[in-house]
């Protein structure tokens, strides 16, 4: 395959003075319908997380017979290291997280594949996993070889010097005994 460059001409070319006076003649309306409009467009192929997350659980749960190993969300979010008030946010779409490492401790936690997870994290707006980056290249390897644990994972990016998985303790909320029978001490 062929590429070929294309040339822009200078004239197409605004200086960072020329846009800015041009964007202080624009109204706040357009801005705001053209960046909605883009967005729209931008997100309007995209699954919902919640929706993708559901109907994981769903053809897992189709998948298996004992209604004892069906997957249920308190016990993914005890091992993902999430509280189940959080958790249960995420999963619904009631909030929703910047941090890359909570969608990929939920994906462990679910035992889901390579490719389950590159969904999950697409339909939650988070950048694939790239098999250049050593880091993503461990979080990989760990997704084909089946390990579930999230835990295990962090041990194993260390192990081969990467940060591990960012633990989800700014979601958790300590219960007040606990905070006041600190002080008191």
């Amino acid at each position: 395959m062929r590429y070929e460059m294309t040339k822009t001409k200078k004239a197409d070319i605004l200086s960072e003075a020329e846009c800015l006076r041009q964007l202080s003649r624009t109204s706040t309306g357009m801005i705001y319908t053209y960046i909605q409009n883009f967005t729209d467009k931008m997100y309007a192929d995209r699954t919902p997380f919640r929706t993708f997350m559901y109907r994981y659980r769903q053809k897992v749960n189709d998948a298996v017979a004992a209604p004892r190993e069906k997957l249920r969300w308190n016990h993914v979010f005890e091992r993902a290291g999430l509280s189940n008030t959080y958790g249960y946010k995420l999963i619904s779409g009631k909030k929703a997280t910047l941090k890359r490492d909570t969608i990929l401790r939920l994906c462990f936690a679910c035992s889901m594949s390579l490719s389950e997870a590159e969904e999950a994290l697409s339909c939650s707006c988070m950048p694939s996993l790239r098999a250049r980056n050593p880091r993503d290249a461990v979080i990989i390897l760990a997704f084909l070889k089946g390990i579930d644990d999230p835990e295990e994972v962090s041990r194993l990016l260390v192990k081969n010097r990467q940060s591990p998985l960012e633990p989800c303790c700014m979601d958790r909320v300590e219960a007040p005994e606990q905070i006041y029978s600190e002080k008191a001490v």
